[in-house]
């Protein structure tokens, strides 16, 4: 049995740390009255860690600054001295998925987004990773017929 903890919770956002310390879900809306909250939180439950998973299926309204906040996490991000930190987002809303690709950081490094019915290894596992594609990047099928390539593994996007 999967063990949560609110490590916040003000009736408004919510983020739980859900199964292990590098796994979070958070749920509610993000915008400037909870945005300190949402970082003071993040960067206590992330600090040291070199893979984090965050859960959005639960997110109303998410504001810029708050999507910046949670990107930032990724290895690749401007401001960042986590060098090598892997951030998956899982069950991204719809709205947010669009966020992210017209500002183009769907495509930072360390930054992998996982579409619905993919399943990543657990942190730290050797396990292969299944292909994730960009969210919002389809491929159209090659006039060879070849199956289209992923654009990147969440391994490679977050191990290199």
């Amino acid at each position: 049995m999967t063990t949560s903890h609110p490590a916040y919770d003000d009736g408004v956002l919510r983020i739980t740390s859900i199964g292990s310390p590098a796994s979070l879900a958070i749920a509610g809306d993000i915008d400037g009255y909870t945005y300190a909250a949402l970082l003071d939180t993040l960067r206590r439950l992330t600090d040291g860690l070199h893979e984090i998973h965050i859960n959005l299926a639960d997110v109303d309204y998410c504001d810029l600054a708050g999507l910046r906040a949670m990107i930032l996490l990724a290895g690749g991000g401007a401001n960042h001295d986590r060098g090598g930190t892997c951030l998956v987002l899982h069950e991204v809303p719809g709205q947010l998925k669009t966020i992210l690709q017209i500002l183009g950081w769907d495509t930072i490094p360390g930054l992998a987004i996982e579409e619905p019915g993919q399943r990543s290894a657990p942190a730290g596992s050797s396990a292969p990773r299944e292909v994730v594609e960009p969210a919002g990047h389809p491929h159209p099928t090659p006039a060879n017929g070849q199956p289209p390539r992923a654009m990147f593994m969440a391994s490679t996007a977050c191990h290199g």
